[in-house]
């Protein structure tokens, strides 16, 4: 997670009209989070059938914790550089638009009102650019990662019952 941290705040350059490009650090850390997840599956199988009682609730803790704070961790220095980069965009548009604005009005200058509509849907274009580098696939992926836990223990029941009524 340092290391991510590090080449985001370093090296990391956002292009704010192919943001998209940036999804690749949210798929990264939702493989991180893969890696947390797995000791919480078993564990959760173990407290459903009544084994280590004592461990159950620590390693749900802290996988939990682990998994969310590698995730977060993660996705908040990439929104950071492209919050900064956005704002940073967006008030040097203000600045030429507010420019061009007074070049229209004080001067009746037609290339300013040539330039003037451009530079506001560029404004509009970069305001509606998403700060989070993940897009609905990777929330639909780390959705089910989260339920790794809980489709075992639905397995399980469902062939219990399947074998118990079987029996009978």
């Amino acid at each position: 997670s340092r290391t991510m941290r590090e080449l985001v705040r370093d090296e990391l350059v956002v292009d704010l009209l192919a943001v998209d490009r940036l999804n690749v650090f949210g798929r990264r850390a939702v493989r991180g989070v893969l890696m947390w997840l797995t000791p919480l599956a078993i564990t959760f199988l173990f407290a459903i059938r009544g084994q280590q009682a004592v461990m159950t609730v620590p390693v749900l803790i802290v996988s939990s914790g682990c998994a969310a704070l590698i995730f977060l961790s993660t996705m908040r220095e990439v929104h950071r550089r492209i919050r900064a980069t956005k704002r940073a965009e967006l008030d040097l548009l203000n600045t030429r638009i507010a420019r061009e604005r007074a070049a229209l009005l004080d001067a009746n200058d037609a290339g300013a009102a040539q330039r003037l509509p451009a530079l506001m849907a560029l404004e509009a274009r970069i305001a509606d650019v998403r700060e989070w580098p993940f897009d609905m696939p990777t929330l639909v992926r780390l959705a089910f990662y989260a339920l790794i836990p809980v489709i075992p223990w639905f397995g399980t029941a469902i062939v219990e019952q399947v074998i118990n009524r079987s029996l009978n």
